[in-house]
Parts: structure tokens; sequence; C-alpha cells
């Protein structure tokens, strides 16, 4: 474990954007955290957690604090509980991606055929850790669908503690530990039922697929193709993924809205809002594909922005915030950056 002062955290974000960290660390166990806690002084000093960095942007062009890349990659485990369940336990800086497909294979080895909504969650560009702190999600599923429990240690005090499934407080791109996060998460378990024999397919691209076998990896690989034709590479074009989120509004907001714009997209919350498809609101103010020098919208989907050229965070905040403005003056609706802007 060594801390290494100005670094450039170009090649750590998927923005691709040049912004330089004060310090720097890359911790690949939970002994090495704890020398790091015994070493810099977190309660008084800013720090960042960061994953793959596929869902951030760094603000400015210089981070005065410590950033730390989570490389814990040490445990993947399938096991049988008892005859219905198995516990995956991997630890928090795995990608997610290898999670799925070291999955994949625990199925077919053991004859299994389930879906507990993780085939849906293909190609996601996080590590297992951040995918609990967002709350990732995508096709109708999210961390609630398996999420057992987590393993952290405090950055203020190297106290390790354990959350179930309740104490972790996920919401929509939200949790317990995005709004505290001085709990760095080391290991996640997930909880897998074997006797769920029907797939997921609540979300429209997946309603109407004819598939000629269902199978887990099946899905996994049809959601695959799906993002594939419809979201931009964040290799090929530099973005976060969807940057802003779906806004939820009040029942009584929404028939007030629909008035006025009766062929808005949305979707009933378990909660009893409504969930509005951000997607349609910048379309419908006709900014996809529009293009400002080195930032746009993507031709492809309208929640990704482009840097197209070496655009630095401002410019790409400014932008953001114009696309806002405009969905805003037309519907009189805030979006809310989903995208982890860190200052």
């Amino acid at each position: 474990m060594k801390i290494i002062d100005n670094v450039s955290l170009k090649k750590y974000n998927s923005f691709n954007v040049d912004s330089t960290a004060k310090y720097f660390v890359e911790i690949e166990n939970e002994e090495q955290l704890i020398e790091l806690i015994n070493t810099y002084n977190f309660a008084s000093n800013k720090y960042f957690i960061l994953g793959n960095g596929t869902n951030i942007l760094f603000a400015t062009d210089f981070y005065d604090g410590l950033v730390i890349k989570n490389n814990i990659k040490h445990t993947l485990n399938f096991e049988f509980v008892d005859n219905e369940n198995i516990i995956i336990t991997a630890s928090s800086g795995i990608d997610y991606d290898i999670l799925l497909k070291e999955y994949f294979k625990f199925l077919n080895k053991n004859n299994i055929k389930t879906f507990c909504g993780l085939e849906n969650l293909s190609q996601i560009p996080a590590t297992v850790g951040a995918a609990i702190v967002q709350n990732v999600g995508a096709y109708s599923v999210n961390q609630t669908n398996f999420f057992y429990k987590c393993n952290t240690i405090n950055l203020l005090n190297s106290n390790k503690k354990s959350f179930n499934k309740n104490e972790s407080c996920l919401e929509y791109r939200n949790s317990f530990f995005k709004q505290n996060p001085e709990y760095f998460i080391t290991e996640v378990q997930y909880l897998v039922n074997t006797n769920n024999k029907n797939p997921i397919l609540d979300y429209s691209d997946l309603t109407n697929a004819v598939f000629s076998n269902t199978e887990p990896k099946t899905i996994y690989d049809y959601v695959a193709n799906i993002r594939k034709n419809k979201l931009p590479s964040h290799i090929e074009f530099h973005n976060c993924g969807s940057f802003f989120k779906n806004p939820v509004i009040s029942e009584n907001l929404f028939n007030a809205i629909i008035e006025d714009h009766p062929d808005i997209v949305s979707f009933k919350d378990n909660s009893g809002m409504v969930k509005l498809s951000a997607a349609h609101l910048i379309e419908s103010c006709n900014l996809k594909g529009l293009r400002i020098r080195n930032v746009g919208v993507s031709s492809l989907h309208s929640l990704f922005i482009i840097n197209y050229k070496n655009a630095t965070s401002k410019e790409i905040i400014i932008f953001s915030e114009y696309v806002s403005q405009k969905v805003f003056d037309k519907y009189g609706i805030k979006l809310v950056p989903e995208v982890v802007i860190v200052k």
C-alpha cells in the first residue's frame, strides 16, 4: 500500500476528464485498508472511493484529497446454504460482469435454471461494491432483488460492521452507503433462490421478445445485444451511462402535467408515485443528438452525455445544466444527475 502524490485521474474515469488527485492509493485487501486508516486522517481530510469510474464526473481540475482505488478482488464464491438457496460472496472490487459470468458457470455445472434477476444486469460496467452504493439496476431489476448483506470497514475508526438489506436502505440510485461514504464496502453477499422459474421480462424491450430457449444466459445475451445496439459504448464514446435519474413525482403532479403533455412516458412506482422517462423528456425538447463544441447528447440514447473531444468537467456540467433547464422550461420538472459529481 503506497500513497502517491498528484496522480492524473483521466484513465480512471470513463468520461475521460483530466483531473488530478492530490493523493491516490490502490487497495487490494482489508489489511491494506486498515493500514491506510492508520496512516491517513479521514476525519479531517477529503476522500473518495473509486470503483471503475463509470458513473462519476470529477468536477474540478484538482481533487484536494485522497482517491482510493478499490482493487479488492480476492473472493468470489458460490455456495448452497440449503436445497433451495445459493449464497454468492464477492469482493467489492470485482467487475460486475465477471461475477455474472462465473454465476452462469456455477448454474450450468449444477444444472440449475433459475431467474433471480442477475441475468438482466448484463454488461453493467460497475464493480460489485459500487453497484450496492448506487443500487444499480436495469431492465426492471435492481440490487434489492437478490442483495443479502455486505461487510464494511469504517474509515473513521476501522470498525467492521455488516449491513443487511433493510439496514442498507436501498432506494432508487441511492443507499445508506452513498449518504455515509465512511463505510467502505469490502464484500457483498447475494441470496439466490433456485426456484425462480419465471424470467423477469417486465421491461418493454423484453416483454415482446421471442426466445428459442429461456435460460438465464439467454436473457443475459439478449440484454447484452440490446445494450450494444441502443447504448453508446463508453470506450468508443466517452460517457458515464445515464447522466440523469428518471424523475419520480406524485400522482397529483403527474395528472396536472399530462393535461398539457398527454404523450409523456411514465411508469407506476411501487410506492404509489409515478416515474417519468428522463430520456423521453429530453427527446421531446429536441435535444437528442445536440452537440455544443466538445459535448453533446448521444444520438443513440438521450440520457447519455458524450465527451466528444477533450471536454473539461466544467463544459460537461454547463451542458448538463442546459439540458436540465430546457426540460424544466417545458415541463416544470428538474432533472437530477444520476452521475456522481465529485467536488
